[in-house]
């Protein structure tokens, strides 16, 4: 950088007047499901002009399991969908298959809200402002903005990865962003147990297979690095930097990196399609898209659960899909057992589509 501002920590210089884009935490939106269909849910947030919301669930917002009514065996399972239209936020009950008895009746699902802060706002009151920063907007506008507080790295080829973040469950909760070398089909999403915030991955090739087994693929061996982002610490280090919001708390200190959103894409539509051979198959994408800059700076995304596909009656949950040359898509993220007595048709989806929640992403280099 030839001027600016920028935050030396152990490992790297963190330039935060280059493309900042500042995040904060606005809130969270709870959603009952329920037998057959449930009411929209739909919240107003005030942002300023240019912001855009982008949501991110806290717990399941896709769901397929089996239990057992009066001597049989029974699917059940729902999509929670959500959807940003400036500062209002819908959530909706897309699907839902199973009895009133099914123990997903009245599951409670969290999705938090987060607003993305352009570089285009500037300050109306009071604040500081960074030129080509973006700076003054989020403290003017929000009392916190989230910092680094806990990554995590590891490699392996598991389906799950499970881990706490040390945040405390009484904090807001965290903003997560994952990456995966071995290039799989992710989801992830925080989740409060023993009083802590918990991230919790999942990974799958991407593909499934469409002979008479109906197997998806497994994960591929890689690199899985977690980063979560929460408010700043309010016990400052003896030296450094700190700005503060409207109620007199740290709104940022030097003492953490900020999140850095580099970017959205909009989320994947997904298109089931029945399939015309035996062999591995990806779920088709109608609007595939390019991470900027994918040879030198390696992304890492909010993944997500975004729906769930038929083919031939049976369920294949879908998460984003980020391959080897740098195209954003979606695949499968496993088979459920059972059919999924829903449709009408042997092939089908339901979920979000691409005029819902975008998918903010950070780069790697920032902060490993």
């Amino acid at each position: 950088m030839s001027y600016g501002l920028a935050l030396y920590a152990q490992d790297r210089t963190i330039d935060i007047t280059s493309g900042w884009y500042p995040m904060a935490f606005k809130g969270t939106i709870e959603f009952t499901v329920k037998y057959l269909s449930s009411a929209d849910v739909v919240q107003d947030f005030i942002i300023p002009n240019g912001c855009r919301l982008f949501i991110q669930p806290a717990g399941a917002a896709v769901r397929h399991s089996s239990y057992v009514s009066f001597g049989s065996t029974v699917y059940t399972g729902y999509i929670v969908s959500s959807k940003c239209d400036g500062g209002r936020v819908t959530l909706s009950q897309s699907l839902w298959y199973g009895g009133a008895d099914s123990p997903l009746n009245n599951s409670v699902v969290k999705f938090n809200v987060y607003a993305y802060y352009p570089v285009s706002n500037v300050p109306d009151n009071y604040g500081i402002l960074f030129s080509d920063g973006g700076v003054a907007v989020a403290l003017s506008n929000a009392n916190r903005l989230n910092v680094e507080r806990f990554k995590y790295t590891i490699t392996n080829a598991d389906r799950e990865i499970d881990v706490s973040t040390a945040i405390a469950s009484i904090e807001p909760p965290p903003s997560v962003y994952v990456s995966d070398t071995g290039y799989n089909a992710m989801a992830s999403y925080v989740y409060s147990s023993g009083g802590y915030w918990r991230v919790k991955c999942l990974r799958a090739g991407g593909l499934y297979n469409v002979g008479s087994t109906y197997n998806e693929e497994p994960p591929r061996s890689g690199t899985v690095r977690i980063i979560a982002f929460g408010s700043p610490l309010q016990i400052l280090p003896s030296w450094g930097l700190a700005f503060y919001g409207d109620d007199g708390g740290v709104a940022f200190s030097s003492a953490n990196p900020p999140e850095m959103p580099r970017g959205y894409l909009n989320s994947p539509t997904p298109l089931a399609n029945p399939p015309g051979s035996v062999g591995w198959h990806a779920i088709g994408d109608s609007n595939p898209q390019q991470f900027p800059n994918f040879a030198t700076k390696k992304p890492m995304f909010q993944a997500r659960l975004i729906g769930a596909a038929k083919l031939s009656f049976t369920p294949f949950p879908v998460g984003i899909w980020l391959k080897s040359d740098g195209t954003f898509t979606c695949g499968v993220l496993t088979k459920g057992s059972g059919s999924m007595p829903v449709g009408g048709s042997a092939f089908g989806y339901w979920g979000e589509s691409s005029a819902n929640s975008p998918i903010p992403y950070i780069h790697e280099d920032d902060y490993f």
